[in-house]
């Protein structure tokens, strides 16, 4: 995946994504729609926090 995912920082003083997020949100580039994936690349599901934050 050679996109990267550019983070803007809001009002508020929000933390850039972590690395996890960062990978996660980077695959919702490639879906339709943007949608992102419940599972890795390994079929493990996605961390609720991942998803949540």
């Amino acid at each position: 995946m050679g996109r990267q995912i550019k983070w803007i920082p809001k009002e508020g003083g929000n933390a850039p994504p972590s690395a996890s997020q960062s990978k996660w949100l980077t695959c919702g580039l490639t879906q339709a729609g943007g949608k992102l994936p419940l599972f890795d690349e390994f079929g493990k599901l996605v961390s609720d926090r991942t998803v949540k934050v």
